[in-house]
């Protein structure tokens, strides 16, 4: 754990479902008796059981100790995680360019049902003048009847 200005910070990790369990077997044990003293599995750090042993991310446990130091296994998963991210990216790139190329395709379509939804579309006063801030629909809506009026 870093310590900075009295604050304990721990060191950003994977989860455990993120790590390969051929990766996740090579991990340190934790001892039975650690794990009960320390709360091993309150920790961001566990790994879990692999093979009825609780594992560790951590070459040693920093419970008492502020230098966090992961096992040098999981580097091993550099490469499995870059390789993904670029399989990630290059779909996405992939499905931002069909989505580029379908709304150049119907732009005035689109263009067309987004005005469709302003709810001063087709209003008469609009045509002609920005918006004034009063619906003209509502207003033509419910004509009140001059018959139902009060005279003051």
């Amino acid at each position: 754990m870093a310590i900075r200005k009295g604050i304990t910070h721990m060191r950003p990790c994977l989860k455990a479902r993120d790590i390969n369990k051929d990766i996740k077997g090579q991990l340190p044990v934790i001892d039975e008796v650690t794990f009960r003293e320390h709360f091993c599995a309150e920790c961001p750090y566990y790994e879990g059981r692999i093979d009825k042993k609780a594992r560790c991310m951590q070459r040693h446990c920093a419970w008492d100790d502020e230098n966090e130091i992961f096992s040098p296994v999981l580097k091993s998963m550099v490469p499995i995680i870059e390789a993904e991210f670029k399989k990630a990216e290059e779909k996405y790139h992939e499905a931002k360019h069909r989505r580029d190329v379908i709304h150049k395709m119907f732009a005035d379509e689109l263009l067309q049902d987004q005005k469709k939804k302003d709810p001063c579309y087709r209003c008469a006063y609009n045509s002609h003048a920005p918006c004034i801030g009063f619906c003209y629909k509502q207003m033509t809506s419910n004509p009140v009847d001059p018959a139902d009026v009060e005279m003051i």
